[in-house]
């Protein structure tokens, strides 16, 4: 199963209720929690163009890095929720932070963790997100109950250290393991004496490629792929095949990612009675 891993987000931000019109943007941290009165919340949105279009999305988490963790053997459960307005990340501030869903989208209990990865699935929101269902505002990370004393923290994207910024996993089905990124629809040919074949189909957006040809007529054919990077000059790929009436046959170009330079990659596939 493909996995994408989407770091630095393109903003994150800490909001705190002790300086409220004060921006933390630039902080190297994100923190969560109560200390004394004031409370700590995180901003955090990510990018998602590196998702290719099209994608079966099966799971995605946000994953921070933790800092520190205050009041360690006290339990804390810190929850995940979807911003539903815009905010910038050095202008925002507590009184001036983007309204949120107050239904939380995933939640996870500290029991302790002193260091390490904290993990939050964010799939469905990711899903919408990716079918333009719901703008990507990002996400609002604070704790469940702000009443309780504990300060949570995590790496921001202004940590010097690349390795512990937070980070968007995300985990799609491609090809016969799950829904395909893409179809391209089927063709029918009708062999004859000399050889006849597909319609070429250009290949240079395509990173896999797997055809399934079917022999529906009452002869054995001849089936061979052809491969071209500007549509005059034909290089067979791999063996041909022979298929029985109603035999079927797996196809799966294994060189055409070595013209991905040419502008143009064209498949071919030439049929023939046999």
């Amino acid at each position: 199963m493909p996995e994408i891993i989407i770091r630095p987000p393109l903003q994150d931000a800490t909001v705190k209720s002790l300086e409220p019109g004060k921006n933390f943007g630039a902080t190297f941290y994100l923190g969560v929690g109560k200390t004394g009165d004031a409370v700590e919340r995180a901003l955090v949105q990510f990018p998602l163009a590196e998702i290719p279009a099209g994608a079966a999305l099966k799971t995605a988490y946000l994953q921070l890095c933790l800092y520190e963790n205050t009041f360690r053997a006290q339990p804390k459960e810190i929850a995940l929720y979807r911003v539903i307005e815009p905010w910038e990340e050095y202008q925002v501030s507590f009184s001036k932070q983007p309204a949120y869903d107050p239904a939380p989208l995933s939640a996870v209990l500290l029991t302790g963790q002193a260091g390490g990865w904290i993990s939050w699935e964010v799939s469905a929101v990711v899903r919408d997100w990716i079918a333009g269902t719901r703008p990507n505002w990002g996400l609002l990370v604070k704790m469940s109950d702000e009443k309780r004393l504990g300060v949570v923290r995590f790496y921001s994207r202004e940590c010097s250290c690349s390795a512990c910024w937070p980070r968007l996993v995300v985990s799609f089905a491609v090809g016969v393991c799950g829904a395909p990124l893409f179809t391209e629809g089927t063709e029918t040919v009708t062999t004859e004496d000399a050889d006849r074949g597909s319609t070429p189909c250009d290949l240079s957006t395509w990173r896999t490629v797997t055809v399934l040809v079917a022999n529906g007529g009452p002869n054995p054919a001849v089936v061979q792929g052809e491969i071209s990077a500007d549509g005059v000059g034909w290089l067979p790929q791999g063996r041909s095949a022979i298929l029985a009436a109603g035999q079927t046959y797996l196809f799966v170009p294994q060189i055409f990612c070595g013209l991905s330079g040419c502008a143009t990659v064209l498949l071919f596939l030439a049929a023939r009675p046999r």
